[in-house]
């Protein structure tokens, strides 16, 4: 699978940051918002990316009917350690 373009992993993030701290699903203006998009064309073009590659689903007619699924889930993951780890190495720290 080739990689998250940064817009797509900038809206997981956003998401998944969302969800932790509202515990429900943002809605597309708080995607727009939250993550600097045009319009909601650009969130609608993202989402389907992102269902396209099984990383989110959205239940049609259902306000706020957004959600990670596990494939998501743990690219968020794995891209945080990775991230944590040059975080580490830009600050010197050993592994």
């Amino acid at each position: 699978m080739k990689p998250l373009h940064p817009k797509q992993l900038a809206f997981l993030r956003y998401v998944d940051a969302y969800i932790e701290k509202h515990h429900y699903p943002p809605t597309f203006s708080e995607i727009q918002n939250g993550c600097g998009f045009s319009g909601k064309g650009m969130v609608h073009y993202h989402l389907a990316q992102l269902q396209l590659r099984g990383l989110v689903e959205q239940t049609p007619q259902i306000a706020r009917g957004l959600r990670i699924l596990k494939p998501g889930l743990r690219l968020l993951a794995k891209n945080q350690k990775d991230q944590s780890g040059r975080e580490r190495f830009r600050k010197g720290h050993t592994f």
